[in-house]
């Protein structure tokens, strides 16, 4: 896909210092990646898109986390913990 593709679902700045939960639901089905949902902080919003997957050759299941700095470069600090991926 390669290009930004807009959810529609609001992104409010989460609170700083202090601990968020995060919780991302998705599937695979009929071969496509469905994005079902987010949860942060309790509140929960619904994406239900579907994309096909990109290829990649690997042979492994993963979870990774990105900080972007914004665009004048200003430093911070993101603390991850407990982080865990569940699949059946």
């Amino acid at each position: 896909m390669a290009r930004w593709v807009s959810t529609g679902i609001s992104c409010p700045t989460p609170k700083a210092y202090t601990w968020n939960h995060l919780t991302l639901e998705f599937q695979r089905l009929n071969g496509q990646v469905h994005f079902v949902s987010e949860t942060l902080n309790g509140t929960k919003s619904y994406f239900n898109r579907s994309y096909a997957p990109e290829g990649s050759g690997v042979q492994e299941l993963n979870v990774a986390f990105q900080m972007d700095e914004n665009g004048s470069g200003t430093a911070y600090d993101t603390f991850l913990d407990k982080v865990k991926l569940t699949y059946w």
